[in-house]
């Protein structure tokens, strides 16, 4: 018997509720669980980037101590960039039928582990082996979030509560980036990989106590079902398949059936690219970038990304409420009006305006806030798409697919902003986000255009 199968008998025999059975008492506890969901996730994901991007805080030091140059530094980030999007991927599919609590602390785990060796070595090839693995681990993280959310959440609010468990990325980042500033002046850069790893194990125990399974095997209705029971969906989005179809297909069967033929799941992928160009290329490489060409200290360069991060959290928030009550589900509609700003916010990181009278160092605050609110976004958004044009059971192959192509784009960044700064300096690293800005705009043009008629065409 496949996996697949597996898991719909026991969805099957462990939902014992159905909507109009329901007490208020079982209303309650549902709620309770709910909100227990989204803590789990959002503590459980915010820990993940602690002991992933502080990498990017050890970089001048690592330059420094180990004469690395930046192509060397950005061959760690691309390699790993491009495993952690295979590994999204596949790890993705497996989600889907695995118990996502322990999908999550198995990775965190491996994570802080890793981590840990990475601290000890410095040779080249071990550091680049020990980060692509953590790419790895670090893979682990998100499937079983986007299968949770997918799970536990209302589809009609979805984008609202991707919006809100998405503020863990920020927050997770911010952590990484004030801290680690910290730690690398006064403990040296591999103290900002012990410390994390620390952390990450004890968190572990945290994650593991407050998350549980889908709705279904705790005696749960799902929300999927009461929804489509009572509302009618307006675009070709949210789809409802009825899982009885899909009994015995493997699960490489039903991403080929769902996620593979989808014009509009690649579509929105290649959106995604671009988005993740600038975002991962600018956390990167922001501390790097303000200390060698805006001349600002390491401790202080953590503080500035980290406005970047926090301002994400309002642009993610505003973007999950604007594509459900105001956009109605046009989720590339809000995409590429957010990139239309981005690519604004970079021009103006590109040339500062001198006008605005600021401090130079208020002034990159702002800048970074700006780009930060707008990138996000999409971030978030593209996710909540790609979910919403496969069947729920499988949303997590769905966005692994979607972040497969957003870390090959990450790969990009890394090599791409390392060679363009080695040759052309700080100008071309900015030019080269602002052309992925750009064709982010053109990408999400072209898939809300071709959803909008799909959408007619159906009707």
């Amino acid at each position: 018997m496949t996996m697949s199968k597996r898991l719909l008998k026991h969805l099957k025999k462990q939902a014992r509720v159905t909507p109009d059975e329901r007490s208020p008492e079982q209303i309650t506890r549902f709620k309770y669980w709910q909100k227990r969901t989204m803590f789990g996730m959002m503590f459980g994901y915010a820990t993940f980037y602690l002991v992933r991007k502080n990498i990017s805080m050890a970089l001048p030091g690592m330059e420094e101590e180990l004469g690395y140059s930046n192509l060397e530094l950005g061959l760690l980030l691309t390699g790993t960039s491009l495993v952690y999007g295979i590994g999204k991927f596949l790890n993705g599919i497996l989600a889907d039928h695995a118990n996502p609590r322990w999908f999550m602390v198995i990775g965190l785990c491996l994570s802080a582990l890793l981590n840990l060796c990475f601290g000890l070595s410095g040779a080249y090839w071990a550091l680049l082996v020990l980060w692509l693995l953590n790419g790895w681990a670090q893979s682990m993280g998100w499937p079983p979030c986007a299968s949770l959310l997918t799970s536990w959440y209302e589809p009609q609010r979805l984008a609202t509560w991707w919006g809100l468990w998405n503020a863990s990325h920020q927050i997770g980042g911010a952590l990484v980036f004030i801290f680690g500033g910290y730690l690398v002046t006064s403990l040296g850069w591999r103290s900002v990989f012990f410390i994390p790893a620390f952390f990450a194990l004890l968190n572990a125990v945290v994650i593991a106590f407050a998350l549980r399974d889908r709705p279904e095997t705790m005696g749960f209705h799902s929300p999927h079902e009461e929804e489509d029971s009572t509302l009618k969906q307006e675009s070709t989005q949210q789809i409802t398949i009825n899982q009885n179809e899909d009994e015995g297909l493997s699960a490489w069967a039903l991403t080929q059936k769902y996620i593979l033929t989808s014009p509009m799941i690649w579509l929105v992928s290649v959106g995604n690219f671009f988005v993740y160009i600038v975002r991962i290329g600018l956390l990167d490489w922001a501390p790097k970038f303000l200390k060698d060409a805006r001349q600002v200290d390491l401790d202080e360069a953590g503080w500035l990304v980290a406005a970047l991060e926090i301002a994400g959290i309002l642009g993610g928030l505003l973007a999950g409420y604007l594509a459900d009550r105001a956009f109605k589900g046009k989720y590339s509609l809000v995409n590429g009006l957010y990139m239309v700003g981005l690519v604004l916010g970079l021009v103006l990181l590109y040339s500062p305006p001198q006008f605005l009278g600021l401090s130079p160092l208020i002034l990159n605050a702002l800048l970074l806030s700006i780009v930060g609110f707008l990138v996000y976004g999409p971030q978030m958004l593209t996710a909540v798409s790609a979910a919403s044009y496969a069947p729920r059971h499988c949303a997590a192959a769905a966005t692994g697919f979607n972040g497969l192509f957003g870390y090959t784009g990450a790969t990009i960044s890394g090599v791409g902003v390392g060679y363009c700064v080695d040759h052309y300096g700080w100008d071309g690293g900015l030019l080269f986000f602002l052309v992925a800005g750009v064709l982010g705009v053109a990408s999400f043009a072209i898939a809300h255009w071709l959803d909008q008629r799909l959408s007619k065409i159906q009707a």
